[in-house]
């Protein structure tokens, strides 16, 4: 979860690890691949927000993990 008290969260994320978000400009909930050391400070830093991380289950992995598998049209 991200969260932007001044909400000025983006509507779009240009870091390649974020695979999906759906949100708002206060608070997004962001389906990520673990970033590089660092990353998230950073990411942190950048976009004034604070991070609150939590493991996905198995219902929100399955979709994220089919989707990568198919084909590129």
């Amino acid at each position: 979860m991200v969260t932007a008290a001044d909400g000025t969260l983006p509507t779009r994320f240009p870091e390649p690890w974020v695979l999906a978000r759906e949100g708002d400009s206060r608070q997004s909930r962001l389906c990520v691949r673990t970033p590089g050391a660092g990353a998230e400070r950073t990411f942190a830093a950048t976009s004034g927000a604070t991070i609150t991380r939590r493991a996905m289950n198995i219902d929100q992995l399955f979709p994220v993990l089919i989707h990568e598998r198919r084909p590129a049209a």
